[in-house]
């Protein structure tokens, strides 16, 4: 998956300073469904850690589950959006 996947998917660039990391200048991007009673994120790989171009996003705090299809990530985006309770929404 290429960058310009994510950014077409809605992800936020975060870029990360050698001041505040302490080390080198880094990116990566994110993607948040927080709506103040729910907060669910997508994290993606680092730019240090891409290889050949394959960015892959994981469940914030939950490394398991790993995405390095933009179809899988567009679906499961999808499915997140689609099945928040109603009063969720509204609110």
């Amino acid at each position: 998956m290429r960058a310009q996947d994510l950014i077409d998917l809605g992800f936020k660039k975060v870029e990360v300073s050698a001041h505040t990391s302490g080390d080198k200048d880094f990116y990566y991007y994110t993607y948040s469904f927080t709506d103040g009673d729910y907060d669910l994120s997508l994290i993606t790989s680092s730019n240090h850690e891409v290889d050949d171009g394959g960015w892959y996003a994981e469940i914030f705090e939950y490394g398991t589950i790993r995405f390095t299809a933009r179809a899988e990530i567009e679906l499961f985006i999808d499915l997140i959006k689609r099945n928040i309770l109603l009063e969720t929404k509204q609110k």
